[in-house]
């Protein structure tokens, strides 16, 4: 009656899908990116842009736009991919922590799922971490008298306190090796001063061991004794295997210098060695110089250090006596000494035992080799370096 009509000119469809096309794409390009807050931000104006655009030239100038197809070109997606995003993420979180829920401890784990790309890096990446290598002593002949089930016992009752303060010293679990662990420090997550959370898990290993003890003794068996070694150094870590199985892990030269050093416990007669580079980052703890060795399978040599405990050691009158003692025997023996190097090293073998050092086994070791290099001197050209034979 008022000739007061709606009108949907030619343009209206082009105006629709234009409009459905880049607000469509705004939301995607925030929700696509992981930015779910600015993708909803994005959604509501579009929401309100659209809606209020088309109820605008409804009322006030009789055009009709459809917000319809605009609005689902807009609203569908976002859901879809935030959908899709959201289960995808939940499946990488569930996978996250499978991967390293027996492996580190449960911060660590959270440190990765809030930020997977800073602690995660594909194929592996290249870092200075500590790694240690724990094995019992004898194994073998302890276990030999035991069934195949209780010798899985015997082993999970020993590992389980130790793992506990590997993880509780920020440790990361590389795997278990029958009665031997591997771990390392610095990664998935960044940890500063790695070498001190090391070395103090190591010292940790002796009163797990004291407890540990008292219950096999109970059940009948011998006395139970570990030896480790650290060495920190550059690696590749990260996921690393087959096509069909990885694991993360690392590798890398340090790697196996740590092996080397645990293996050389016991022919030193020590519980722990540590590598130079290790010692190095270590402030205040009693770590004494013991011997230049190459191990064996590699020819550069290194500088090595038992750690007898932390700084409440190092702060005994006591370990300047050993520590003076054994650098005084050590120079006699690097000078070829043999008559001075005995004395000295006899005297060592008489002190009391520092902390987790004990003299007498170590004095021992070098009192045999004294004797060896009498029989058997080294060449001229010796340089004090320790060839070892074995692993």
């Amino acid at each position: 009656i008022q000739q007061d009509f709606l009108s949907r000119p030619d343009w209206s469809v082009a105006l629709e899908r234009t409009a459905m096309v880049i607000a469509g794409l705004i939301v995607l390009f925030f929700v696509g990116n992981t930015m779910p807050l600015l993708g909803f931000m994005a959604l509501v104006a579009a929401v309100v842009a659209i809606g209020g655009g088309s109820w605008y030239a409804f009322s006030e100038a009789n055009l009709l736009l459809s917000p319809v197809a605009p609005l689902a070109g807009v609203v569908l997606p976002h859901f879809v991919v935030s959908g899709y995003k959201y289960f995808t993420s939940e499946a990488n979180r569930r996978e996250v922590t499978r991967q390293f829920e027996h492996f580190v401890a449960p911060e660590v784990i959270q440190d990765i799922l809030d930020d997977p790309e800073q602690h995660l890096t594909p194929g592996g990446a290249l870092r200075d971490l500590s790694i240690m290598f724990l094995d019992v002593r004898r194994f073998s002949t302890i276990t030999e008298k035991m069934s195949p089930q209780e010798v899985i016992e015997f082993i999970n009752d020993l590992l389980t306190p130790l793992t506990d303060v590997i993880l509780e010293n920020e440790g990361t679990i590389d795997k278990y090796m029958g009665d031997a662990v591997m771990a390392f420090w610095n990664a998935p997550r960044e940890t500063p001063d790695h070498e001190m959370k090391s070395v103090r898990a190591i010292l940790a290993f002796d009163e797990v061991m004291e407890r540990m003890n008292k219950i096999f003794q109970e059940r009948g068996l011998p006395l139970i004794e570990i030896g480790s070694g650290i060495n920190t150094g550059e690696c590749s870590v990260g996921n690393m295997g087959s096509r069909k199985r990885l694991a993360y892990s690392c590798l890398g030269d340090a790697v196996n210098l740590a092996a080397r050093l645990e293996g050389q416990t016991k022919a030193y007669g020590v519980k722990n060695l540590i590598g130079s580079k290790t010692a190095a980052g270590l402030r205040g703890f009693a770590a004494i110089e013991i011997d230049n060795v190459a191990v064996k399978g590699r020819t550069q040599p290194e500088t090595i250090f038992t750690v007898a405990g932390d700084e409440t050691v190092a702060a005994d009158p006591q370990y300047d006596l050993v520590a003076g003692a054994i650098a005084g025997a050590r120079a006699a023996y690097l000078e070829q000494l043999w008559d001075a190097a005995e004395a000295a090293f006899a005297g060592i073998r008489e002190m009391p035992k520092i902390g987790a050092f004990d003299p007498a086994p170590f004095a021992d070791a070098f009192l045999a080799r004294v004797a060896e290099y009498r029989e058997n001197p080294p060449p001229p050209d010796w340089d004090g370096v320790y060839v070892a034979t074995t692993k």
